[in-house]
């Protein structure tokens, strides 16, 4: 019965690879998707989140010599 199942290990671990196998496909996609075709959405979030703040390309302009 379902009682003496839930005790088991085995039962738990079969539901947590059922759980990964299932949703497995869908992260490997996404990640292909968004590593070999991003969208104009995903290109510029990357411009931003990489992007120099204006204070560090001015400072480091000044410390340049001359």
């Amino acid at each position: 019965t379902i009682y003496h199942l839930v005790k088991s290990p085995t039962y738990w671990l079969t539901i947590l690879l059922i759980t990964i196998l299932a949703l497995l496909p869908r992260f490997l996609l996404k990640i292909l998707k968004q590593t070999f075709w991003p969208s104009d959405i995903q290109i510029a979030r990357e411009a931003e989140k990489f992007r120099k703040p204006p204070y560090y390309v001015a400072e480091s302009e000044s410390r340049q010599p001359a």
